[in-house]
């Protein structure tokens, strides 16, 4: 397996992973009116696996370590293989259902309703799993954010309103 070693590498690598991920959207529209838009992320979460698998294979073998990708593979545990499975699912679950909403309403409801509901709950789930931090704070953050994911929906729901009575 191949580690970034230096800042500049792990800089590197976190600039060509930010540029890849706008790569599903290149995608979809190479795609064409084929795919309806939240089951595209579907094929593309499968071809993403497969690709991950193919690198895994040829690159992951590489480097200086002396592990192979099997290797390293094998020095996680069943417990961990199996969280990281069903956190791949939860997430690839909630991409769905966020493309979902984001071809009804739109980008500028969709994605930060569904962020700041992520947010809460990451949030939420990682203090009481681990207490630690400044609790008022957290409550302070916590209730801000879910004022702004309501109050998000609801200028949406208001606008949509809208829209109906003008028709």
């Amino acid at each position: 397996m191949i580690l970034p070693s230096t800042y500049l590498f792990s800089m590197i690598l976190l600039v060509i992973s930010v540029l890849c991920w706008g790569s599903w959207a290149s995608a979809y529209k190479a795609a064409g009116s084929k795919w309806r838009f939240e089951l595209f992320h579907y094929d593309f979460a499968v071809g993403m696996v497969i690709a991950a698998l193919i690198a895994g294979f040829t690159f992951g073998s590489l480097g200086w370590d002396g592990f192979s990708f099997i290797d390293d593979v094998r020095n996680a545990g069943k417990r961990q293989d199996l969280w990281a499975f069903l956190g791949g699912c939860v997430f690839n679950l909630g991409n769905m259902l966020m493309f979902g909403a984001l071809s009804i309403a739109g980008m500028a409801v969709a994605f930060p309703v569904a962020m700041g509901t992520a947010l809460l709950v990451v949030a939420l789930w990682n203090h009481f799993a681990i207490p630690g931090g400044n609790p008022l704070l957290l409550a302070a953050g916590c209730t801000s954010l879910a004022v702004a994911v309501v109050a998000a929906a609801l200028a949406y729901k208001t606008h949509s309103m809208n829209q109906l009575l003008l028709l």
